[in-house]
């Protein structure tokens, strides 16, 4: 039996009934189990944790200087979002794939708990 994790949380359409049940089915097929991470612990994802703040600052900066602040129309905002996504380094992305590493290890060691987090004031691993 193989387990596969998504970096999935309680967001609605990560909770839709029919797809958690096509995303059974079709992994049920191959013997496979689908996990999603805990809920309300963007520790346990990536995105949520550095890449997806990373990019909204970079966007928020574009904003600004294209736009003087000013709310964008989806368009707009669109190409503002794959300029920063197409911008971003990739290894900063592999920075924090190094970073997940070691915050899975110190949940570990906290015996699933987060207890790391308050005892070095933060997430710095040195990374």
């Amino acid at each position: 039996k193989r387990i596969h994790g998504g970096q999935w949380d309680n967001a609605s359409p990560h909770t839709e009934r029919f797809l958690l049940a096509l995303i059974a089915e079709l992994f049920g097929e191959y013997g496979w189990v689908w996990s999603t991470q805990p809920a309300n612990s963007p520790l346990t994802n990536i995105m949520d944790a550095a890449i997806f703040p990373a990019l909204a600052k970079m966007v928020s900066g574009l904003q600004g200087v294209l736009a003087g602040g000013h709310y964008l129309h989806c368009e707009v905002l669109w190409q503002l979002v794959k300029k920063a996504w197409d911008d971003y380094p990739l290894d900063r992305i592999a920075r924090t794939f190094v970073h997940h590493s070691q915050v899975a290890a110190a949940i570990y060691a906290c015996d699933g708990g987060d207890e790391f987090v308050q005892e070095r004031n933060g997430l710095s691993f040195g990374v």
